[in-house]
C-alpha cells in the first residue's frame, strides 16, 4: 500500500505520535482544523498527508 494513501486508526496515530487516548480525544475536541481525523466504518483515522500536516503544526507551536 502506497504510504501517502494509507489510513491510520487512532492506535496507530497514538503510538506514532506518543499519545494517550485521552490527548488524542483531546486533540479531536479542540483543534479539529489541524488535527484532521474522520471516521471510516466503525473506526477514526487519520490520512498519512494529515499526519504530516499535525506534526509539522506542532513544530511551529514549539518554535513559536
Amino acid at each position: 500500500m502506497d504510504p501517502k494513501t494509507e489510513l491510520y486508526t487512532s492506535e496507530m496515530v497514538m503510538q506514532k505520535l506518543g499519545i494517550s487516548r485521552g490527548t488524542f480525544w483531546k486533540y479531536v475536541r479542540e483543534q479539529p482544523d489541524d488535527f484532521r481525523t474522520f471516521v471510516s466504518g466503525r473506526w477514526r483515522v487519520m490520512t498519512h498527508d494529515d499526519l504530516q500536516h499535525w506534526i509539522q503544526f506542532r513544530k511551529q507551536q514549539d518554535a513559536a
